[in-house]
């Protein structure tokens, strides 16, 4: 079996695009859209496929974001930074 897109975060990415459109974003700090996507189970029969969606909402992924994710078996990790990275100042 190949591996395919997981449906919901499509549904995310779709949506995200339609309220916040990438155009409109301020590309010359900070990176925008899908940064990296997940995939869904391969596997019918694996558990996780009939796990409900999870979505974890933060401003910035850090190491303990995506622990947190992990262990929360979250499906998106949506995140928003206001404000430039350090490495900006």
């Amino acid at each position: 079996m190949t591996a395919r897109p997981h449906p919901f975060t499509q549904a995310v990415v779709s949506a995200m695009r339609s309220l916040y459109p990438e155009e409109l974003a301020d590309r010359s700090w900070d990176n925008v859209g899908l940064l990296l996507e997940n995939f869904a189970p391969a596997d019918p029969a694996d558990p996780a496929a009939d796990s409900p969606p999870v979505v974890l909402l933060t401003n910035d992924v850090t190491p303990t974001v995506v622990d947190e994710a992990i262990a929360n078996e979250a499906t998106v990790i949506v995140s928003y930074r206001k404000e430039p990275p350090l490495s900006q100042l």
